[in-house]
């Protein structure tokens, strides 16, 4: 523990001896309570990373660790980590700076992570010893197209992870934590004959309801799992008012625009498909004097 370890690493070096004993060298017995990941001195970590694409480059910030005027304090090493990928160190010393610049990754999504750094000395003798990773998770997200054949038959279409049918009920996937703010629901048709409606969640019937926002309405969808997944949104006009809304994704981290696109001419009900990662806001505002309105989300791999 006095290089750094954990005190269950040393608990197992203790007990066994490393590679250079004999089980029969060992004459101290030890018994661990407690968490085996706790570490005699802890360094505070930074907080609030946060990853921004900059043309070819990728901006990433964070606040200052509460040890940062300690004695011993050496800055900050900066880690990036592909969704499938170990992360990686990218600087060769550590930063004393709060923000540093990734010129070396490629497009796609990362998830980044800073560690604080601290120089420990004792009687053992010195060591860095780095804080516990504050992380960004990038918030990413692309256009696939829109769909205006399926309608309201979306089983074995969509929602192969979770869904959310508004009106009726909502299974979202362990991968994300989804909240809406702005929108109130309505129900114009229930149950329903009209195949612009929505099957509800069981197949007994279908559905026609949305959420109405005016002029706008926000989903918050944090991404927990490092992957990028497909959304679907289900839009119908089902008064046929001519409506129009505009759909923006931004990073919630930071508030920059990710995407941009309109939905027009949906009265036969049009799915709207993305791929997202990382923790994203989706504002669906409309751009007309009526409502703008959503019916439904679905989520696959």
């Amino acid at each position: 523990m006095g290089l750094g370890e954990t005190i269950g690493e040393s608990t197992v070096y203790t007990q066994n001896g490393g590679s250079s004993f004999q089980p029969s060298d060992i004459i101290v017995s030890t018994a661990l309570m407690g968490d085996p990941s706790l570490r005699m001195h802890m360094v505070k970590p930074p907080s609030d990373v946060a990853a921004t694409r900059q043309g070819d480059a990728i901006d990433v910030t964070w606040l200052a660790s509460q040890d940062a005027s300690a004695i011993g304090f050496q800055g900050y090493n900066i880690y990036r980590s592909t969704a499938t990928g170990s992360f990686v160190k990218l600087n060769a010393a550590p930063l004393n700076e709060l923000a540093f610049t990734d010129t070396t990754a490629l497009a796609g999504n990362y998830t980044y992570m800073v560690r604080a750094v601290k120089l420990e000395s004792g009687s053992s003798g010195t060591y860095y010893n780095a804080s516990q990773g504050a992380f960004d998770n990038m918030g990413a997200a692309t256009l696939l197209g829109v769909d205006a054949a399926t309608q309201g038959a979306w089983i074995g279409a969509y929602g192969a992870n979770g869904y959310d049918i508004i009106g009726d009920s909502a299974d979202y996937p362990s991968y994300v934590v989804a909240s809406v703010t702005g929108a109130t629901t309505q129900i114009a048709e229930s149950p329903s004959t009209d195949e612009r409606g929505l099957v509800v969640a069981d197949g007994s019937a279908r559905l026609v309801a949305a959420w109405h926002a005016q002029p706008s309405l926000t989903i918050d969808l944090q991404f927990s799992d490092g992957l990028a997944h497909q959304v679907s949104l289900y839009a119908l006009d089902w008064d046929d008012a001519g409506r129009a809304e505009q759909v923006q994704v931004f990073d919630a981290q930071n508030g920059s625009l990710l995407l941009s696109t309109d939905l027009r001419e949906f009265s036969g009900g049009k799915f709207l498909k993305l791929r997202l990662a990382g923790h994203v806001q989706i504002k669906v505002t409309s751009l007309t004097e009526s409502d703008a309105v959503l019916s439904g989300i679905f989520f696959d791999s």
